[in-house]
């Protein structure tokens, strides 16, 4: 991997200089480091940045009054790669809300066509850079951090704006300048925001549709006690029990009533002690539970409405020759919910079929005027 140069900011006078070489640069490449995969409670530990004078790698676990520092970030033209979850966790944090332009590479490659739009992909094949994936499941709360992982760490950004500089220039090349320009309008306007997880049917989980309400009682008061102890130890919910034991373990216990909870194998190692108590607990009031209060066995909701059939094979016949000739996928022009909502509801015009889909210029004058002749060729 390529030496990267850069500076560790750890302490308030920094963070206020840092701030300040940011409001003289044009840009600011970001990423960020987070925990997801190894706390309950997921936060951002680093910050990286590259701008005109240099990339810097910021600890966000100090104390650090980062208030001037985000408002000052907010207004540049922003440099991401895959941002989606940088941008939730910066606004979980930090109430982030960028406030300029975002150019990222990772959809700025897919506008070009490029199928592998892996950040060590495009680095490596617009600027020979080779960027290696140890690092990636790295638990980033630990302190102090080694020297390999934080400069992996500075990788992430050092690069992105030759990247996107060398991105932009194979756009130009192709035609297609406006489809970034309007994309990056777009990814301003409507950057994703954390949301708690706290759905009253979150423990639902994976495998869930296939069990009876007598074992959905079990699986439920499985989940309640993973979360208490995930929440307890901080520690992701999976790497307490997963869910696939879950499900198994529920199945046992709404047999005969002979299991031996105590000596099932689905239990994980360290649920011995207080948390096999708990969840002792958890299960028999789930075994005492009257059957009126058991949760609902899954059924399948039925669609909203029906959609023409044919109608959306032949739109997305369209949508699927037209990406063809650009070479980018299909999902690029209209995703398949998209093109299903206009199965249903059937725009007669063009204004109603923007309303329908919510796209950017350039996707719109590639589709609206066929979209609208395949419509009423279904509507006779």
């Amino acid at each position: 991997m390529n030496t990267i140069s850069y500076k560790y900011i750890d302490t308030q006078s920094l963070i206020d200089r840092l701030e300040k070489d940011i409001a003289a640069s044009s840009f600011a490449a970001v990423d960020i480091e987070g925990n997801s995969m190894h706390a309950y409670y997921e936060r951002v530990c680093l910050m990286q940045i590259s701008i005109e004078n240099g990339s810097f790698i910021v600890d966000t676990l100090k104390d650090i009054d980062f208030s001037r520092f985000i408002k000052t970030l907010e207004k540049k033209l922003l440099i991401l790669h895959g941002g989606d979850y940088d941008l939730r966790m910066l606004d979980k944090d930090f109430g982030f809300k960028p406030k300029h332009k975002i150019f990222d590479t990772q959809q700025a490659a897919s506008l070009a066509g490029i199928e592998k739009t892996s950040l060590s992909n495009l680095l490596q094949e617009f600027l020979g850079v080779e960027h290696p994936k140890d690092q990636q499941l790295s638990d980033w709360t630990k302190r102090p951090l080694s020297e390999k992982q934080l400069s992996y760490a500075a990788a992430d950004t050092a690069f992105l704006k030759p990247l996107a500089d060398k991105l932009t220039e194979l756009l130009e090349d192709m035609g297609r300048s406006e489809w970034v320009s309007q994309s990056m309008k777009d990814r301003a306007k409507n950057t994703p925001k954390y949301k708690e997880k706290n759905s009253p049917e979150k423990w639902r989980v994976k495998g869930y549709s296939v069990l009876e309400p007598t074992e959905l009682r079990y699986l439920k008061e499985i989940w309640s006690w993973r979360e208490e102890i995930a929440a307890k130890i901080d520690l992701p919910p999976f790497k307490v029990m997963r869910s696939s034991s879950m499900i198994e373990l529920s199945k046992k216990l709404s047999g005969d009533g002979k299991y031996s909870l105590s000596k099932s194998k689905f239990l994980p190692r360290a649920c011995k002690g207080e948390f096999y108590g708990l969840l002792k607990k958890r299960i028999d009031y789930a075994k005492r539970l009257p059957q009126e209060n058991w949760p609902d066995k899954y059924v399948k909701k039925d669609k909203p409405a029906a959609y023409d059939k044919a109608l959306m094979k032949e739109l997305r016949g369209f949508v699927a020759q037209a990406a063809e000739e650009r070479s980018i996928d299909p999902s690029i022009l209209v995703n398949k919910a998209g093109i299903e909502e206009v199965s249903r509801r059937k725009p007669q015009t063009v204004s109603e079929l923007r309303k329908v889909l919510q796209l950017n210029d350039w996707q719109l004058e590639i589709i609206e005027d066929r979209f609208i002749s395949i419509i009423l060729s279904h509507s006779g």
